[in-house]
């Protein structure tokens, strides 16, 4: 018997942020992070190659754009990092070996001066300029703070002080425990897809060993997930959110017992409607979509054959004694 618990929102990520549909997507380009938000997903800004001034204006310029709906900002939070934005003080560490290696590329291939610095060389990545970006990500409206190299506990912290979502990514089980420790509250699972900072395992691999590994920690799945197969599979594979109930001590239980574990294990995604297809009924127990629906005083359509969710409604093509009808309902209900 399967059961689909639908909901306005869907899942709790989307709970969380705000969002009308499960699509969050990162960029370097103002623009493009405005035109996801304003779709309905959450646009991401990669803001660790900003300096912090231009940081506070460009999130400035992201809420004008957006205007209410969330958005946003990543930074990259690596250890070791070098205390100071010296230049002259790190060059001095780079072995004569390797500056050769370079000067002979230059030379034996004629490469042109740089025209300026690149958006990697722009400055130095130090604790020094880490700090004053989080500093103006701190002071800014953006709803979601992200870090693409660990999440340090600290920032972590003073982002929930700030009212923000905190959101970790990893690209291995073996990133679990730190991401964890850390204290945010969503977890992105990005596979070798992804290309930047990730793994070598891939995404559909990834994601179902992450989901297992986190607890109640909503993940998200990154990396390759580009159509609507994609995040079917994504969501199959528990990227938040899916309920499967298997218990041996159920077996040849009544349909009333039947209905009221599944009501309280769906009860977890605070659904708003209870959708059930043909296969929630065998014959004997089609009534237990309904007694779910009566436990979580819910309402309920039933022996769905066809579902399309839509912004604000869900329609249903159901199956009756006399061939099919159609039903709307509004979300939430």
């Amino acid at each position: 018997m399967g059961v689909l618990a639908a909901s306005a929102e869907r899942t709790p990520a989307i709970r969380r942020l705000g969002v009308t549909v499960p699509i969050f997507g990162f960029a370097h380009d103002i623009a493009t992070v405005a035109a996801i938000s304003n779709a309905g997903g959450l646009g991401v800004y990669g803001a660790t190659r900003r300096f912090p001034h231009e940081i506070t204006a460009e999130l400035a310029e992201l809420r004008r754009l957006v205007g209410d709906r969330p958005f946003g900002v990543d930074l990259v939070l690596p250890d070791g990092m070098p205390e100071h934005n010296d230049r002259a003080e790190i060059e001095r560490h780079i072995p004569a070996g390797h500056r050769a290696f370079v000067e002979d590329l230059i030379d034996r291939y004629d490469v042109p001066e740089p025209s300026g610095p690149g958006m990697r060389t722009r400055f130095i990545r130090s604790a020094e300029i880490e700090a004053e970006q989080l500093e103006a990500v701190m002071s800014s409206d953006v709803d979601v703070f992200a870090c693409g190299i660990s999440a340090p506990r600290s920032a972590v912290d003073l982002a929930k002080e700030t009212g923000k979502t905190t959101v970790a990514l990893i690209g291995s089980p073996r990133h679990v425990s730190r991401a964890v420790a850390s204290g945010v509250d969503i977890i992105v699972a990005q596979g070798a897809e992804a290309g930047a900072h990730t793994g070598t395992i891939g995404t559909f691999t990834l994601v179902p060993q992450i989901v297992d590994a986190v607890g109640d920690i909503p993940v998200l799945a990154a990396g390759g997930v580009a159509t609507g197969r994609h995040i079917a599979a994504a969501l199959a594979m528990g990227a938040d959110s899916a309920v499967l109930v298997s218990d041996d001590a159920l077996a040849g239980s009544d349909a009333l017992s039947t209905a009221k574990v599944l009501a309280a294990a769906i009860g977890r995604s605070e659904p708003d409607l209870v959708l059930a297809a043909t296969e929630s009924s065998d014959g004997y127990t089609g009534t237990v979509p309904e007694q779910i629906a009566a436990v979580m005083g819910l309402p309920s359509v039933t022996f769905a054959k066809e579902i399309q969710v839509n912004e604000g409604s869900v329609a249903v093509k159901r199956q009756t004694e006399s061939g099919y009808d159609s039903v709307t309902c509004p979300m939430p209900c």
